[in-house]
């Protein structure tokens, strides 16, 4: 569920040419529609005006071909969506007409809207598209970009997409002093490479050709098998011959950096008199036994949500009890909590979902993980995972996500 609020101003293309409408690709003619191009650069820089900034800018540029109503249907109600964190910069579109002029998108047919997520952490950006008068032949061609005033974290950019595509392209620049890890999978190509503005960016250029359309099918890992480039920033060079790390120089560093999240800070007041006073009301024979019961018991009467109002989430754990309404990362901190009252002995899980790819264990980023659990030990030596989570269902005490 979603609340759209009032749009925000909008930033249009001076558009420099006029190009003619391109031939019908002989092999792509029973399609509803197809790439004639698609272009995406992302750069990645500061700016020092005050002080130092971090900026990110993704910018892309398509242009589709529709060969039939329903191409025209699913082509011309154009939305694109970013996190909140970052600005369109630039939205606009026009139709290459088979006959006449190019003819522009009104400032009527485009909106950027905010959407607020209930129950999530994150709001977006929406930019919304209306291309009208479209026809059969006609092309259409769309463009939008926007920035950061933050550093990327894990980037995975693929080259096919819902539609054939006569050439899609993807240009990475990079400022000198920003370290950045980039790595190209399941065949592609080494990218060509140079360096701009006297040295000051270097710049990872790749392009493939005629890909067929991807249908984006349940369970289906593109990492696996199609071409992509994964990059991310290591480390950050600035008026200082020492670098100032962005990701972990160790698995060590990374696992540590979940350490914030079992800080007490007042969380535990009240909680060890639960314990002794509850605990033992549970079924089991043993602390680990009625430790399973407690899990059972919150999955079948809590309200277990992945994100509470920002007043909600720093109250005392025993708070959560009392109102049985918790989110996953209090959650997590509460069994984490309760193993340490009930001296059972537990580790810390880092998974990710098998959908998105392998761990790549030589790129050390928390950022490839996805979820974070527990592996608790019982009273005989036997391990048992817990992955306190709502984004699909109550998992129960030795239950591991078919996603992971």
């Amino acid at each position: 569920m979603s609340l759209a609020q009032p749009a925000i101003k909008k930033v249009r293309y001076k558009w420099k040419n006029e190009p003619s409408i391109t031939e019908v690709e002989s092999s792509l003619e029973k399609e509803d529609a197809y790439l004639v191009f698609r272009k995406e650069q992302a750069v990645h820089t500061y700016n020092t005006d005050r002080g130092f900034t971090p900026q990110s800018i993704r910018s892309v540029h398509c242009r589709v071909k529709v060969l039939s109503q329903k191409g025209i249907d699913e082509n011309s109600n154009l939305k694109f969506r970013v996190h909140s964190s970052n600005d369109f910069t630039l939205v606009d579109a026009r139709v290459i007409k088979k006959k006449g002029k190019p003819v522009k998108v009104n400032d009527e047919g485009i909106q950027i809207v905010k959407e607020l997520n209930y129950g999530m952490s994150s709001s977006y950006w929406v930019a919304k598209i209306n291309v009208p008068n479209v026809e059969i032949g006609d092309e259409i061609e769309y463009r939008y970009s926007y920035n950061s005033d933050r550093f990327a974290g894990i980037n995975h950019r693929f080259f096919h997409s819902n539609l054939a595509c006569l050439s899609s392209s993807f240009k990475l620049q990079v400022r000198a002093g920003l370290i950045t890890k980039i790595q190209w999978h399941n065949g592609l190509s080494e990218p060509k490479k140079k360096t701009a503005n006297q040295e000051m960016f270097e710049i990872f250029q790749w392009k493939l050709e005629n890909l067929p359309a991807i249908t984006n099918d349940a369970y289906s890992i593109w990492e696996d098998e199609l071409p992509y480039v994964f990059y991310y920033l290591e480390k950050v060079y600035y008026n200082s011959n020492l670098p100032y790390w962005i990701s972990e120089e160790s698995w060590e560093g990374v696992i540590n950096r979940y350490d914030w999240i079992f800080n007490d800070n007042g969380k535990t007041n009240g909680l060890k008199r639960w314990v002794e006073e509850e605990m033992v009301k549970f079924d089991g024979e043993d602390s680990f036994e009625k430790f399973r019961s407690f899990v059972h018991h919150v999955n079948g009467t809590y309200d277990i949500v992945q994100k509470l109002p920002d007043s909600e989430e720093l109250l005392p754990l025993i708070d959560y009890i009392a109102n049985r309404r918790i989110d996953e990362v209090n959650l997590t901190v509460l069994y984490d909590k309760l193993l340490k009252h009930l001296a059972i002995e537990y580790e810390l899980v880092f998974a990710r979902n098998r959908y998105e790819g392998e761990v790549d264990a030589m790129s050390i980023s928390g950022g490839q993980f996805t979820n974070v659990g527990l592996r608790i030990q019982d009273n005989e030596g036997g391990f048992h995972y817990l992955f306190p989570s709502k984004r699909y269902s109550n998992w129960l005490l030795g239950e591991v996500p078919y996603y992971l």
